[in-house]
């Protein structure tokens, strides 16, 4: 990136495009320098794609790791008493606990599913 000055204006220009950042309404004079386009390397291209299939195969396993403690949050809150723990809860309590319960359950489905489909 270069950046050019003029005046009370700033522009920064990237590979192929001008941003401006500022007023340039003054009629101060804006010079354009065009910047060649650097060339890409097939290393540089190899490295990309390995850093995707890495970031891919961790998302797989983030996508793995949460569904599984969600459905676990999902199955606790729903069978918490046939597990044999009183959390102490009042009626209202028990009708909200089960559909956090339940959402918990379906999105821990929902995040495991995501898993196994991008592979």
């Amino acid at each position: 990136n270069a950046s050019l000055g003029t005046g009370d204006s700033k522009w920064k220009l990237c590979v192929r495009c001008l941003h401006s950042a500022g007023n340039f309404s003054r009629g101060g004079r804006v010079k354009i320098f065009i910047l060649p386009v650097p060339e890409t390397k097939g290393s540089f291209m190899a490295f990309d794609n390995k850093e995707r299939n890495t970031s891919s195969w961790l998302r797989n396993i983030y996508d793995y790791t949460m569904g599984v403690l969600w459905f676990a949050l999902g199955i606790f809150l729903l069978f918490h008493k046939k597990l044999g723990i009183d959390l102490k809860l009042t009626d209202k309590e028990m009708v909200l606990t089960n559909i956090f319960g339940a959402s918990s359950l379906l999105y821990g489905l929902f995040r495991i599913y995501r898993g196994y489909k991008n592979k």
